[in-house]
């Protein structure tokens, strides 16, 4: 599995960022140019982003190529997702963030949607075959830079990694300096 450096300084990420760095708007950021138009809004998770991390473009910048690559990543928050595993089947959801949508998907929306086989979630990994740790690593790694913790995805209470990381954020004595937040 690509671990999170090698995904963050992929070809795709360095391109994004060069394209930024190069004054442009990368078209695979259309939604959120969408939702930047319509001006801050409190509740928005890009809004909380860009808040997050505005004091530390500058030094970002100052440690990327000019080809996109990052050498020096300042995490300051974390948007975290361990698996899709959830009891819940909520209407605004979708099978990767619900496990309970996921394991009906195939059956029931092809019927719902009028269409025949949807292959879009045919590769789907469930949560027993996920591998987090290089992702508990990671945020683990970079704990004392980061102000807030993200747990997204799924139901963060039912997992067990989400555990695991804020025992070790208490035994590090960071769990005062770091907000968590559950969706």
């Amino acid at each position: 599995t690509d671990t999170v450096i090698n995904i963050m300084n992929n070809d795709v990420a360095k391109g994004i960022r060069k394209e930024f760095m190069d004054n442009q708007k990368p078209a695979s950021c259309s939604n959120c140019w969408e939702t930047e138009r319509g001006g801050p809004a409190i509740g928005n998770p890009r809004w909380l982003s860009n808040q997050q991390g505005k004091d530390v473009i500058e030094d970002s910048l100052a440690h990327t190529d000019a080809d996109g690559q990052l050498h020096k990543h300042n995490l300051k928050f974390v948007d975290l997702i361990w698996t899709n595993k959830c009891n819940l089947a909520c209407l605004h959801c979708q099978p990767d963030i619900s496990s309970a949508i996921a394991d009906n998907y195939k059956e029931v929306f092809p019927i719902w949607l009028n269409k025949g086989s949807l292959s879009l979630y045919d590769n789907y990994k469930t949560s027993a075959v996920v591998d987090n740790s290089s992702k508990m690593k990671y945020v683990l790694d970079n704990c004392d830079k980061i102000d807030q913790i993200h747990f997204n995805g799924g139901e963060p209470l039912m997992q067990e990694e989400t555990f695991e990381l804020i025992d070790e954020l208490v035994n590090r004595a960071l769990n005062k300096q770091i907000n968590l937040w559950f969706h």
